[in-house]
């Protein structure tokens, strides 16, 4: 909830929506961890760390989206291929 919060900017009901609960227990959460976090390096660290992966995997994602946009682009793939082959 912490770092949803601070990644996606949802307000706290979105938030409540997304994890089931009510916007004041995810007010709390976030509290709570802003705490924890202030009084211990080890976990700053640790949520620091999850931030670098969710970094990690969101450039992951952006570049293979574009890749995929300019080959469609240029022909190499089609889109009907590219959502098929996405079905599970």
């Amino acid at each position: 909830m912490y770092l949803g919060r601070e990644i996606t900017g949802k307000s706290l009901p979105q938030l409540g929506r997304h994890f089931g609960r009510d916007h004041s227990t995810i007010y709390k959460g976030i509290l709570r961890i802003r705490l924890v976090v202030s009084r211990s390096e080890k976990i700053a660290a640790a949520i620091a760390e999850c931030r670098e992966e969710i970094a990690a995997l969101e450039n992951e994602k952006t570049a293979r989206v574009k890749s995929l946009v300019e080959r469609l682009h240029q022909g190499e793939v089609s889109w009907r291929v590219q959502t098929e082959a996405a079905r599970p």
